[in-house]
């Protein structure tokens, strides 16, 4: 059984890794024959089944989406990242190219007059280029670079955020993949930002955990912002609820053991 949560060439070409046709056509060659080697193939997005099945010849093909690590289920303590009554928004992750960190640097520049703090969990190699451009401008609010830390630590500092933020680069690639951090902030019962297209998007509305607009839409993404400026914290609190209920039923490790399970039985 292969459980495939990225697609390559595309992802690949996608972030500028290889731009070579040649040696981009040799590695899905080499893909499609990894492929052909097993009984089974998961993939962790709906929009990822019908791009398999063309690569593989009388192999089943199922929807077997990512679960987040059960510590970011649990109540742990939280650590204090500031005192400010500002709006915190935080991104935890990687922070490279896939993450079209120059939209969020011209959202951050957008939004620079609201009361935000934004705090960025996470490393990245386009981290450093994030880092320059803000310090070059002036905001209400704050930008905390907080670095690279132990994944059990990740959910003391989600305690701390009032959203959760994710974004990907306005790609066709990228609007088919689901990006592993949504089921930890859904599981963290956070509510999310996105600025994220396709089948991301269509988690972020079908759970009711927050807002999403479309890939480098900042216009929309800085509107969101200002709709979630003005709600109360038990109306934040709901969003966060809702996102969770939504992740224990699409997405918990139970659930995704017991697909498993039937799978397995199936074959």
């Amino acid at each position: 059984i292969l459980w495939d949560l990225d697609l390559w060439p595309e992802s690949l070409e996608a972030t500028g890794v290889i731009n070579n046709k040649k040696i981009l056509k040799n590695i899905k060659k080499l893909v499609e024959i990894l492929y052909n080697k097993f009984d089974l193939i998961l993939v962790g997005s709906k929009s990822f089944v019908e791009i398999v099945k063309e690569r593989v010849k009388n192999i089943p093909v199922v929807y077997f989406p990512n679960w987040a690590e059960e510590i970011f289920e649990k109540n742990l303590k939280s650590k204090k990242l500031s005192k400010t009554k500002n709006l915190k928004i935080m991104f935890a992750g990687n922070i490279g190219e896939a993450q079209d960190v120059h939209s969020i640097f011209k959202l951050i520049n957008k939004c620079k007059k609201k009361h935000i703090d934004w705090i960025f969990v996470g490393d990245g190699r386009m981290k450093s280029w994030l880092e320059t451009k803000l310090s070059s401008i002036v905001i209400i609010g704050s930008v905390t670079f907080l670095g690279n830390h132990p994944i059990n630590k990740m959910p003391s500092f989600f305690k701390q955020a009032d959203v959760m933020f994710l974004s990907l680069k306005n790609d066709e690639i990228f609007a088919k993949t689901v990006p592993a951090k949504i089921q930890a902030y859904l599981a963290s019962a956070k509510p999310v930002l996105g600025m994220i297209s396709g089948e991301a998007k269509k988690i972020i509305f079908n759970s009711g955990a927050g807002w999403a607009s479309n890939s480098g839409d900042i216009e929309n993404t800085c509107n969101d912002i200002c709709e979630i400026l003005n709600l109360s914290n038990d109306e934040l609190l709901e969003k966060g609820v809702r996102g969770f209920k939504y992740y224990q039923k699409h997405f918990s490790k139970h659930s995704r053991l017991s697909q498993l399970d039937n799978i397995i039985k199936t074959l």
